[in-house]
C-alpha cells in the first residue's frame, strides 16, 4: 500500500470539494433571496450557515492536495453530518460530495487487472438493494439516508485485487480532531447567539437606513419610522470570533505535516 491517493482520487475529491463549496453558495443564495428588508446583520444566520457547511469542501481540497486520506475522511464525515442540518432536506445535496470523499480516502490502484462488471450481478444487486433501501428510509428516515449513503461510499471502495488501505495514528486522530473542530464551530453558532432589534427609516432616494434598537417585546413603528423588526438567534461577536478560530484550528490540522506510527486501523 501507498501512502498517497492515486490521481483519480484526488480529482474525485476536487470535484466533490467544488460541489460542497458550490451548494453551499447555492443554499446561501435561496436563504437570502428576497430580504430586501432584512437589517445589516453582520453574521446573518445565512451567511454563518453558509460558511460552515462550505468547510468541508475546502478540508477535502487541503486532503486532495497534501494526499492525506484521514482528510478526506474528515471531509467525508463533516457532510455526512451536515446533510440532516436542515428540516427542508436541502442539505441532503452533501450526501453525494460525502460518498466521494470516502470514496477517494479509501481508493487504491489495484494489484492486479480491474474485475469485469457482470451484468446479471449488478440486475440482481439493484432488484435486491432497491426496496432495502426504501424499507430503512422509511423506517429510520434521515438516520437511513446517512447510513445507506456511508455504505455506499465505504462498498465502493471494496473491490478484489486491492489491497488494505492503513492510516498512521497520528493521521487518524488529525481526522478526529478536524470533525471535532468544525462540529464545535456548528454548536458555537447556535449557542452563542442573541436577539436584536432594528428600525428602519426611509430616506428620499427609496433607500432604508436601518439603526439598532432596544430589544422590546412590542414593536410600534415611529412617524419617522418605516419599519420595525426583531431577530434571534443572531451569532454575537464573540461567537463569531470562537467559531472563525475553530474552523481556522480545523483547516490548520488538515494542512499539518504527516507523522506518527502506524495504527491498526483498516479500511479494506
Amino acid at each position: 500500500m501507498t501512502d498517497e491517493i492515486t490521481p483519480a482520487a484526488r480529482r474525485l475529491a476536487g470535484i466533490a470539494g467544488a460541489g460542497v463549496v458550490a451548494s453551499a453558495a447555492g443554499i446561501w443564495v435561496l436563504a437570502t433571496r428576497g430580504d430586501s428588508l432584512e437589517p445589516p446583520e453582520p453574521f446573518g444566520r445565512a451567511l454563518v450557515s453558509a460558511v460552515l457547511l462550505a468547510s468541508p469542501g475546502i478540508v477535502g481540497w487541503i486532503g486532495a492536495w497534501t494526499h492525506r486520506r484521514a482528510v478526506l475522511i474528515a471531509a467525508g464525515v463533516l457532510c455526512l453530518l451536515q446533510s440532516a442540518v436542515a428540516f427542508t432536506l436541502v442539505t441532503l445535496v452533501f450526501l453525494l460530495p460525502a460518498v466521494a470523499f470516502l470514496r477517494a480516502a479509501t481508493s487504491e490502484a489495484p494489484a492486479g487487472p480491474r474485475p469485469k462488471l457482470d451484468p446479471v450481478r449488478v440486475v440482481i444487486a439493484v432488484l435486491l438493494g432497491v426496496p432495502v433501501a426504501i424499507a430503512v428510509t422509511m423506517t429510520l428516515g434521515v438516520i437511513g439516508i446517512l447510513l445507506l449513503a456511508l455504505f455506499a461510499g465505504l462498498a465502493a471502495s471494496r473491490r478484489p485485487g486491492r489491497p488494505h488501505v492503513r492510516l498512521l495514528r497520528a493521521d487518524a486522530i488529525r481526522g478526529a480532531a478536524i470533525v471535532c473542530l468544525v462540529v464545535g464551530a456548528w454548536m458555537t453558532s447556535f449557542a452563542l447567539t442573541e436577539t436584536t432589534c432594528w428600525s428602519g427609516s426611509q430616506e428620499a432616494d427609496g433607500s432604508i437606513t436601518w439603526r439598532r434598537i432596544a430589544v422590546t417585546n412590542e414593536l410600534s413603528v415611529g412617524s419617522d419610522e418605516f419599519v420595525q423588526t426583531c431577530s434571534s438567534g443572531t451569532l454575537t461577536s464573540t461567537g463569531a470570533a470562537i467559531g472563525a478560530g475553530l474552523l481556522a484550528l480545523s483547516l490548520v490540522a488538515a494542512a499539518l505535516p504527516a507523522g506518527g506510527r502506524e495504527s491498526a486501523f483498516d479500511s479494506g
